[in-house]
């Protein structure tokens, strides 16, 4: 299955990271491959702007937890091609793709509960 998830940036950023890129165009498509009998999915984020300053791309793969459920692991790249903040925006943007994933698995367990 292929899948294409439209996101839009709404964090805080820095004054020097405003300097570089305007809040406003930090919009993407994270665009999925999703192998349903792997239980695997490849993905890459594409910017609608900005294109030659961030690639990412990466994996979701879903591992048996011994019959307590499973575990999703996830492998991925970034790379942002700004001097001086290169790894300062990689981190935020590592950080914000964790957060986004536990709010998924948060989001399931509530819906596995009430089914």
């Amino acid at each position: 299955m292929r899948q294409r998830v439209r996101y839009a940036f709404v964090g805080e950023l820095s004054g020097a990271v405003r300097a570089v890129v305007d809040p406003a165009r930090l919009t993407w498509v994270e665009e999925s491959t999703i192998d349903h009998a792997a239980h695997r999915t490849e993905f890459r984020i594409v910017p609608d702007h900005y294109g030659a300053l961030l690639r990412c791309w990466g994996t979701f793969e879903l591992h048996d937890a011994n019959g307590a459920g499973c575990t999703r692991v996830a492998r991925g790249e970034v790379e942002v091609s700004v001097p001086l903040f290169a790894r300062k925006v990689e981190s935020a943007i590592v950080s914000g793709l964790a957060e986004h994933a536990e709010l998924e698995a948060d989001v399931l367990d509530d819906w596995l509960i009430g089914h």
